[in-house]
């Protein structure tokens, strides 16, 4: 039989909860040590309100939707934390440079996509995106400066020279308009 808990708490408990998590949060920090645990919980003591069914009892809120399995782990009782199983998406380099981005400045959107499984469709999107974006860019740069397959035949050195020119142009505006944003 599964045992489910609801938690009823009023903004004077959540809010101790939250002071209490970051506290320990930061201590782990201290020690050098991961946090992805404590972050994964604190997002979602964070995000419950809005999942917060509005029903007041003597001033607490229950929280209904929030069906939190706990496992015993020596005097602790952590929280089992799941995801659904998620479809093999291709994440390219872009991708992974922008995930590892949010992960390190934008911890808070990186763990809501995270937890609420859209993290892998999200950066799909934005590796399509910046593929597009990349291969015009250096197609319209090629065309104004006149890189042509000519002058590749006539002086290659030359050609390979504005070529690494224009790609990293085009790298440092995909990087500064969509990666690092």
């Amino acid at each position: 039989m599964k045992t489910t808990f609801h938690l009823a708490l009023d903004d004077n408990e959540r809010s101790m909860i939250i002071r209490s998590l970051n506290s320990f949060r930061n201590r782990l920090i201290a020690q050098g040590k991961y946090t992805d645990g404590v972050d994964d919980v604190l997002v979602k003591v964070i995000g419950a309100k809005k999942k917060i069914q509005n029903h007041l009892y003597g001033g607490l809120i229950t929280m209904k939707e929030m069906n939190v399995r706990y496992q015993n782990q020596g005097n602790y009782r952590l929280p089992c934390i799941t995801t659904k199983e998620q479809k093999e998406l291709h994440i390219g380099v872009w991708a992974n440079r922008h995930r590892q981005y949010l992960k390190q400045h934008h911890r808070i959107k990186y763990y809501n996509l995270l937890t609420s499984e859209r993290l892998y469709p999200y950066l799909a999107d934005i590796e399509k995106q910046v593929q597009t974006m990349f291969s015009q860019l250096v197609k319209a740069f090629a065309e104004k400066e006149s890189v042509t397959e000519k002058l590749k035949a006539n002086n290659p050195m030359l050609w390979v020279r504005k070529m690494n020119n224009i790609r990293n142009r085009a790298i440092e505006i995909v990087n500064s308009e969509v990666i690092f944003v």
